[in-house]
C-alpha cells in the first residue's frame, strides 16, 4: 500500500482508498473481482486488473481460504420521532 492508498498487484494497480493510506491490507483475486480486506473485513471491491489465470504468478501470492470473505457488520440505525414533531397539516385531528 502506498502512501496514495493504492496497494500495486503485480505490475497492476488497485485503487483501494486514501483513507487506507498506509496501512496493511490483504487483496483478494476472486474472478473478475478483486475484494481489499483490512483485518478479515471487506472494505471495498474493485475490478481485478490481474487477466485470469496470472494470479498464480504474482510473487508472494498463495491459495485462498475455502470461505468467502467476510462483510463488514451492518449499521444499525433509525430514526425517532415523538408526535408533536409532525409537519402541521400532515395528520387529521378532526373527530
Amino acid at each position: 500500500m502506498n502512501a496514495s492508498g493504492n496497494p500495486s498487484v503485480g505490475n497492476h494497480v488497485i485503487s483501494a482508498g486514501s483513507p487506507l493510506a498506509g496501512q496493511r491490507v490483504t487483496v483478494r483475486l476472486d474472478g473478475p473481482v478483486a475484494h481489499v480486506l483490512v483485518n478479515g473485513t471487506i472494505v471495498r471491491a474493485v475490478a481485478c486488473p490481474v487477466p485470469a489465470g496470472a494470479g498464480c504468478r504474482l510473487r508472494g501470492a498463495r491459495a485462498g481460504t475455502a470461505g468467502p470473505p467476510q462483510l463488514p457488520d451492518p449499521l444499525a440505525g433509525g430514526r425517532q420521532l415523538m408526535s408533536n414533531s409532525l409537519p402541521s397539516g400532515s395528520l387529521s385531528a378532526t373527530a
